[in-house]
């Protein structure tokens, strides 16, 4: 019997292996700095349904035309989401559907429920068109989306949520921007009586000057700053501004000089802060919200920058006021990470 001889690997053989094996550590210590986006293949089954109602205010729309027709398209199966928005003369309606819906039918349906709600909506109203909703490829990605809500007024908890919450987080490397929507900001009211105004010979334009003259600013004057130890220097301009915000709370702004006597804004007015009117109306089925959505820059890494968001946020709920609570509503990572997986395995399996 002969004895075994040993297997004898060409040179040529040996170098192929080697090259191969050095190629999967090369390409497994660059997979981290991959930039890793969202794909818009992802994105599910959208309607969008448009409508006009010309010169209406925003509530008017909301309440006899969008809440309506909202609470229509609820019925319609396979719904996942409703995203309503109501401006001034117009409004329109998302939905968002099932990827493994039919939609063709659902089309069929809501064109079906538009024919027979719209002869019971105002005269006005012009007839909802349904149309496919794209999304730009080129705007920023949202890839993550936080609900603020608190007892508190909507104006104050958006207010928190800009000056405490967006500078704590907006320093993370590969974040292009923040959005905070969902609460209308706060404005003065000015109530005057007209009698009063004149008896003092006072027209509302002085008032209207007076007040605007308060957002004054003029430049004083220019001056040069020193900087460095070569003694370079920068030219400043010297802004005057005028304390606007102190005068307003104490009611404090010179209206006229009226027989030696300064008749000042507290005298012919009274002044209150309130939530501005709204423009239009923001609902996430249904609800009224304050959001925060994140985008990523188009060349960051997607999932490491959600992660970095995540784990700022976690670090801050700790020292949220009391009453306030911040949950993750969506997160678009999800189904990229699910995608990674499989193409990992897949190349696992391929090697071996």
């Amino acid at each position: 019997m002969e004895a075994l001889q040993p297997v004898k690997f060409k040179q040529s053989s040996f170098t192929t292996i080697v090259v191969f094996i050095v190629l999967i550590i090369l390409g497994l210590a660059i997979f981290p700095r991959i930039s890793i986006h969202l794909k818009n293949t992802t994105v599910p089954p959208i309607l969008s349904i448009s409508y006009g109602y010309p010169g209406r205010p925003p509530r008017i729309v909301e309440q006899e035309v969008t809440s309506r027709l909202e609470g229509m398209f609820n019925t319609i199966r396979g719904i996942t989401k409703i995203v309503s928005s109501s401006n001034v003369g117009s409004g329109s309606i998302t939905l968002t559907f099932d990827k493994r819906e039919d939609m063709d039918a659902i089309r069929f349906e809501v064109a079906s429920l538009i024919r027979e709600i719209y002869p019971k909506l105002p005269d006005e109203v012009s007839h909802p068109e349904i149309s496919s909703y794209s999304i730009n490829s080129e705007d920023s990605e949202v890839i993550l989306m936080y609900r603020l809500n608190s007892p508190a007024p909507p104006p104050v908890i958006q207010d928190y949520a800009m000056h405490k919450l967006q500078p704590a987080i907006s320093d993370i490397e590969g974040l292009n921007e923040i959005i905070i929507s969902g609460a209308q900001p706060m404005e003065w009211e000015l109530t005057y009586d007209q009698n009063q105004l004149s008896i003092l010979n006072i027209s509302f334009n002085e008032i209207s000057d007076a007040i605007r003259s308060a957002f004054h600013e003029e430049v004083i004057g220019i001056g040069n700053d020193m900087k460095g130890t070569d003694e370079s220097t920068i030219v400043k301009s010297m802004i005057l501004r005028t304390a606007l915000e102190e005068q307003l709370n104490n009611f404090d702004i010179p209206i006229k000089n009226v027989n030696g006597r300064i008749v000042r804004l507290f005298d012919l007015c009274k002044i209150r802060r309130i939530e501005k009117m709204p423009t239009s109306y923001f609902r996430i089925n249904g609800e009224n919200i304050i959001n925060m959505r994140f985008s990523s820059d188009k060349r960051a890494n997607t999932i490491v920058v959600a992660n970095e968001i995540k784990e700022r946020i976690e670090k801050l709920k700790p020292n949220l006021p009391q009453g306030y609570n911040i949950t993750l509503q969506s997160d678009s990572t999800i189904q990229l990470k699910d995608d990674l997986n499989r193409i990992a395995y897949r190349a696992l399996f391929s090697v071996i």
